[in-house]
């Protein structure tokens, strides 16, 4: 079998905008290597690792003619664990892959551009029950680095990580919550509080503003274990993760808080916290030292 393609594209975590999102909200999202893979080999007429109802897997069928010529397998560094963006980085790579076997590759993402990914992306995950998925870490997945979004209206930068004086730890909680069922049952309801704070976390990232970044994260977090958007596992751990000494923000990221959660450290604490972490069973899964480039 010969390859003919091999593409990467990183795992994310939001730091600001789960929910926000879903209406087209800002959000500030972290993404870390090591990457997800997809190889493209020939002959063809296979799929590895993707299964036939996600979201890949439906941009797949929907081309028959290529799929039935290339083997497509997609490599998962994590290991199917939950909330690192396994799902969109098979899509958003797929997506990427078609468009190179047609000749026509993803130059740069402008705003039409994002617009046409995030239709298809919508088309092929949302069964029309419940809410879409964002998609906005699908974008940020694209553009690598710590990824500000807002759709409405829109905003894409990518930043480099600008606090010498923190550093950001995700370890995974050892639980995986099925997002796009979540969202069946999630009403659309705006947080104007969720939104101020939000904007209040993105203006502080660009400053940068460390103390204000890091009370403006927290509060938001808080804000989401408030009206329930975080589950009583994530809350127990963080409550006793924010009694550590040199914890300066810490929160659920993504659906319920539930897969992962983000620990903002002064920077002389880090080593210490992160081992406490691994001594009590919460796996060091990403880092701000391994922020990493987009779709490569």
């Amino acid at each position: 079998m010969s390859v003919v393609l091999t593409l990467t594209a990183p795992a994310k975590t939001f730091l600001i905008g789960e929910y926000l999102a879903l209406t087209g909200g800002p959000t500030l999202i972290l993404t870390t290597a090591p990457p997800f893979k997809l190889t493209v080999s020939q002959p063809g007429r296979a799929v590895s690792h993707l299964h036939p109802h996600s979201p890949a897997g439906r941009l797949l069928q929907a081309h028959p003619q290529l799929a039935d010529t290339y083997h497509f397998e997609f490599h998962d560094p994590y290991q199917q664990q939950g909330g690192l963006g396994a799902s969109s980085a098979q899509f958003l790579l797929v997506y990427q892959a078609l468009h190179q076997l047609a000749q026509t590759p993803l130059i740069s993402w402008q705003q039409s551009t994002i617009e046409t990914l995030l239709t298809c992306y919508q088309t092929h995950s949302w069964s029309g029950q419940g809410l879409p998925p964002s998609g906005a870490d699908l974008v940020a997945q694209a553009i690598g680095g710590v990824c500000h979004f807002t759709r409405k209206p829109f905003a894409l930068t990518q930043y480099t990580w600008p606090f010498p004086q923190m550093d950001g730890t995700v370890v995974h909680t050892r639980h995986k919550l099925a997002t796009h069922q979540h969202l069946m049952n999630h009403p659309s309801s705006p947080n104007k509080t969720l939104l101020t704070l939000a904007q209040q976390a993105v203006a502080a990232f660009q400053q940068p503003c460390a103390l204000t970044f890091a009370q403006t994260l927290q509060a938001y977090g808080d804000c989401l274990a408030n009206y329930d958007l975080v589950t009583d596992a994530s809350r127990n751990w963080l409550a006793t993760i924010q009694t550590l000494t040199g914890v300066l923000a810490s929160k659920g990221c993504g659906a319920l808080g539930a897969d992962t959660l983000f620990i903002l450290t002064e920077a002389d604490a880090t080593t210490t916290v992160r081992q406490w972490l691994i001594q009590h069973q919460l796996p060091v899964i990403a880092t701000t030292e391994q922020i990493t480039t987009g779709l490569a």
